[in-house]
């Protein structure tokens, strides 16, 4: 039951450090089947396999839909006028969106801590803000170069609802700033060590390129 088909950190990793997911299954109050569900019907689930499992209840803990406008939710977001669509941008320094000005977002670690890559992203805040200041600057944003950045990075996770939903969401590029960040030492490097100018990364004191602006609800509800 527990040997997934999925390779460790393609999904998350479950852990009981108690063990006290085990009692009931230890005592025979509960007991576990692993399979694909066909269907439902009127008495229970019926597996692939051709297992049925009677069923007074059914708790749905699957089928998890991710926004479909990431990172802004279902907020409404126009820059220059222009509404935001999660798939026509990319992501910079895996916390800031090309062509989205003055907006940063973050995405934990997959893999260990979510706050540990939160506390690199909020000080790499701290460090544009800063460079705004001494600039002068009002404005910064991420640009894709000439060139475009091709085609993005192979998706490396296999859970079901970032798969169906990955089509809908900004993406990543192959080389430089654009890559994803998923090492903590050199994440730290990147964010808190390396300089903030970089080719990509504008800073402007003029707001009439890239305005960002979000739907009068949104203000309304904060």
């Amino acid at each position: 039951h527990f040997v997934p088909k999925y390779k460790l950190w393609e999904q998350r990793l479950c852990a009981s450090p108690d063990g006290d997911f085990f009692v009931p299954l230890r005592e025979g109050k509960a007991s576990i089947v692993t399979d694909h569900i066909k269907t439902f019907d009127e008495t229970g689930i019926l597996m692939e396999s051709g297992e049925h499992v009677d069923c007074d209840i059914v708790a749905a803990a699957t089928g998890l839909n991710l926004h479909a406008n990431a990172p802004m939710a279902d907020i409404r977001v126009n820059v220059d006028g222009k509404p935001y669509v999660a798939s026509e941008h990319r992501i910079f320094r895996d916390c800031m969106l090309s062509d989205v000005p003055n907006f940063m977002f973050c995405i934990g670690y997959f893999n260990i801590s979510w706050t540990m890559k939160v506390d690199l992203v909020g000080k790499h805040l701290c460090r544009i803000l800063t460079q705004m200041k001494e600039t002068g600057s009002s404005m910064v944003c991420p640009r894709l170069p000439a060139g475009g950045l091709g085609e993005p990075p192979a998706l490396e996770v296999s859970s079901s609802y970032w798969v169906r939903n990955w089509h809908l969401r900004p993406k990543h590029g192959k080389t430089g700033s654009w890559q994803p960040l998923v090492t903590y030492e050199a994440d730290r490097h990147t964010l808190l060590e390396a300089p903030i100018t970089d080719e990509c990364l504008h800073f402007s004191s003029e707001l009439s390129s890239g305005d960002l602006t979000a739907s009068t609800d949104l203000r309304s509800r904060l």
